[in-house]
């Protein structure tokens, strides 16, 4: 068995909103993924790295390496046995509409040695806080 839980204080804003669905769709990824390996790994990371945008790890085993990066945020792609193809469509239509609303927000899958991870990057304003959500 596989758990993983956490606690969030937020005031309902769409930005906050959009940020918690945007984690909720890729740790609900990751810990179906994870559930299904051999290792039934999750690891879940926040730091703010040097160029100060607020990085988001997921990382979770898997049993594939060849899962496709370049399909994987295509509406109805799946590599589960019950495929809906939906939740990274959903990540990915959340970070274009920041993108386009001039907000850096970035999504960057990678598998390998049995591992899958997803980093997303937010900007940070100077004050520390997230200026994209």
């Amino acid at each position: 068995m596989l758990a993983l839980s956490y606690y969030i204080s937020f005031q309902r804003d769409s930005k906050i909103s959009s940020t918690h669905r945007l984690v909720g769709i890729l740790l609900d990824n990751a810990l179906e993924t994870a559930e299904e390996s051999t290792l039934k790994i999750v690891k879940f990371s926040v730091r703010v790295d040097e160029h100060g945008k607020l990085e988001n790890i997921i990382m979770n085993s898997c049993d594939k390496d060849d899962v496709d990066v370049a399909r994987i945020f295509e509406r109805g792609y799946s590599t589960k046995s019950e495929p809906s193809g939906e939740g990274l469509y959903q990540a990915r239509q959340i970070q274009e509409k920041y993108w386009k609303m001039g907000y850096a927000l970035q999504i960057v899958p990678s598998c390998k040695e049995g591992f899958f991870t997803q980093v997303f990057k937010i900007n940070l304003d100077k004050s520390g806080d997230t200026n994209v959500f």
